[in-house]
């Protein structure tokens, strides 16, 4: 009995551990569609990445909704030509995960060049059967 029960228990850590490896891996490919669509900006991709909900702020203290991030990034407000995220960390809390990372990038907003480099928080959260972005803030490094 001792040794069924051992095995069972074998079982479910490894079942975990496997979900738990799948979930990182699903939220790491959505972060980086994410980044993808940052610099290619599709209304439909962003709402499919992004909760209705969102909270979006700018290491400046600006801040968006769903629909104003969604208008800003059409529009070429905020343009992304290059973009990449270094240093990523993943926090996996059952239907939510915490990504910190640095985000570098050249930018072209409202037509105007510039560079910046930042902190990025990311939450996600697990709806309709896939990963939505609920909040973003971004900082200043030292």
């Amino acid at each position: 009995m001792r040794t069924i029960i051992s095995l069972l228990g074998c079982f479910f850590i490894a079942a975990f551990t496997l979900t738990q490896a799948q979930t990182q891996q699903q939220l790491e490919q959505t972060v980086e569609e994410f980044r993808k669509v940052l610099i290619e900006p599709t209304e439909e991709e962003l709402l499919e990445l992004t909760a209705k909900d969102l909270d979006y702020w700018h290491s400046s203290g600006n801040y968006e909704d769903q629909e104003t991030f969604i208008a800003t990034l059409l529009s070429g407000k905020s343009d992304f030509v290059t973009l990449s995220f270094s240093d990523q960390k993943i926090k996996l809390h059952d239907q939510t995960a915490i990504v910190h990372h640095i985000l570098e990038a050249k930018t072209n907003d409202s037509g105007k060049p510039g560079n910046v480099k930042i902190g990025n928080l990311l939450v996600w959260q697990w709806q309709n059967n896939r990963w939505k972005l609920i909040a973003r803030q971004a900082y200043k490094l030292k």
